[in-house]
């Protein structure tokens, strides 16, 4: 193996049933190196990580690791090896503390014997003291929003003490300062010799964490280039093969003098408190804070999904009484959770299953359900938002991450909402797709539908919301628009 190279993947191809993910790739991480792995859902990126981390083989081709040629049976051989993965979905046991998820299969003991508690809960807080997080190591993972999940993940990757770590979107559940606190923990493992294999959509993050970037399209290699030769357009260039412009669509001159919705002085439980707002028909409302700030919290109580304690709500100028999710769904307001996978969708069953899921009522035809309703009806909305399927018969969990998303917003409009609550609309979604759910929301503003778009990632609220909420600790701390709407206003407003 080359001087300084730690792996390299030579002829690698990847056959499942039906599928060639992956054609002949190649490709060399170099010791002390943040190398990006970029592409569109499908590309083949989620695979070459699992045939890295030994989650399965590869059809064709080599692997050498550290000077070594390697074939990993399992992720525990990849481990022993000295690789770490981190996945974007959470793959952590709810049930049990933070500490124990951190070192589980390797809890320090005393005299071989029993679980060394004071030893396990120093060592935790000593790593989760690098991203400042305020994580108790003995609270359970259930009991942690999403974004301190993902922290706790990134931890005990960290713990593994590993000469390689992939990291799959890492920041796609994280805020500004968080993922800042990451970059630092980043440049510090290569600064200690740790390679990291950094996957992520977010492109400006890799112009400032990466020092490589490698491209794959369609499951083949397009090209590799070091991060200061390259910039954000000839990234997205090589990736879908054309050049995307106008990544956001114009803000919107149709918003209306109309509320839509009005919360009044909303409470729920210790984690918002008195929070008001209006929404008006024809617009894009974004709702922006540092993780804990409650935005997701506030959406679920007025949805009627979590009860609130306080406060009231308004729709179309009238008070109203939701006590639970279908109340909101009768009245026109529709919830599209941050979790696809685990509220949003039945992965199991197929895309008309659950286009039609929650609008059975629709679908009768006398005393019965028709099936040739449901196959029309499902597949308009397919048709409509362009979900890229080859029959109506799939699974969900058969989906990219990007169309799981297409499929969940084709679930909620088919209840015909005049309110849209979208909560994280393109976590973990690559920029073609990203492009194609902006352009919907704008549409669908343009039809009278009032949006409120709940969402971590500064630039998506910059460039998509005609106004802003900005939430901290609870509370709303104030609210921007126009040209106000900068990441300085914003950020400021959410650390106050």
């Amino acid at each position: 193996m080359e001087q300084g190279v730690l792996l390299k993947l030579e002829g690698i191809s990847k056959l499942f049933p039906g599928t060639r993910a992956l054609n002949n790739i190649s490709l060399t991480v170099k010791h002390a190196e943040i190398h990006a792995v970029i592409g569109e859902n499908g590309a083949g990126k989620s695979t070459i990580m699992n045939i890295i981390a030994g989650v399965f083989p590869p059809t064709e081709g080599s692997i050498e690791f550290a000077g070594h040629p390697v074939k990993f049976e399992n992720p525990l051989d990849a481990q022993k090896a000295g690789i770490g993965i981190v996945y974007q979905e959470i793959n952590l046991c709810p049930d049990i503390s933070v500490e124990e998820n951190i070192y589980m299969g390797r809890l320090p003991k005393k005299n071989n014997k029993m679980i060394d508690f004071k030893t396990l809960t120093s060592n935790s807080i000593q790593l989760l003291k690098a991203f400042n997080a305020d994580i108790n190591p003995k609270s359970k993972i259930h009991e942690l929003a999403i974004a301190q999940q993902q922290i706790v993940e990134i931890v005990k990757a960290l713990s593994m003490d590993c000469r390689l770590l992939i990291l799959d979107e890492p920041t796609s559940s994280l805020t500004e300062s968080e993922a800042q606190d990451l970059f630092q923990v980043i440049r510090r493992l290569k600064k200690d010799g740790t390679s990291v294999l950094y996957i992520s959509h977010r492109l400006s993050e890799i112009i400032e964490i990466c020092d490589m970037v490698s491209v794959f399209r369609d499951g083949e290699y397009v090209g590799s280039d070091l991060v200061s030769n390259i910039d954000t357009e000839k990234m997205i260039d090589m990736m879908v093969g054309r050049t995307i412009s106008n990544i956001y669509p114009a803000k919107s001159e149709t918003v209306t003098e109309e509320v839509l919705l009005e919360a009044k002085e909303i409470s729920y439980k210790d984690q918002v408190s008195n929070v008001s707002f209006k929404l008006k028909r024809g617009e894009i409302l974004g709702f922006s804070g540092l993780v804990g700030a409650g935005r997701t919290e506030l959406a679920r109580a007025i949805c009627g999904i979590e009860k609130k304690s306080g406060g009231e709500i308004a729709f179309c100028g009238k008070q109203v009484d939701i006590k639970k999710y279908r109340d909101a769904i009768d009245l026109g307001i529709v919830y599209i959770t941050e979790n696809r996978k685990l509220d949003g969708l039945f992965l199991e069953y197929d895309i008309k299953q659950n286009i039609v899921a929650a609008c059975l009522d629709k679908m009768r035809k006398g005393l019965f359900l028709s099936q040739a309703i449901e196959e029309s009806f499902a597949g308009d909305f397919v048709e409509r938002i362009k979900i890229n399927i080859f029959s109506l018969k799939q699974t969900g969990a058969s989906l990219s991450g990007g169309n799981q998303q297409k499929l969940l917003l084709a679930k909620c409009l088919a209840l015909n909402p005049e309110v849209l609550i979208v909560d994280e609309p393109t976590r973990g979604i690559d920029v073609g797709i990203r492009l194609e759910i902006y352009k919907m929301l704008r549409n669908f503003c343009d039809e009278g539908i009032g949006i409120i778009v709940i969402s971590s990632d500064l630039s998506e609220i910059i460039g998509l919301c005609d106004r802003v909420v900005v939430m901290h600790e609870g509370r709303v701390s104030g609210e921007v628009e126009d040209a106000d709407i900068n990441e300085e206003s914003i950020m400021r407003l959410a650390s106050i």
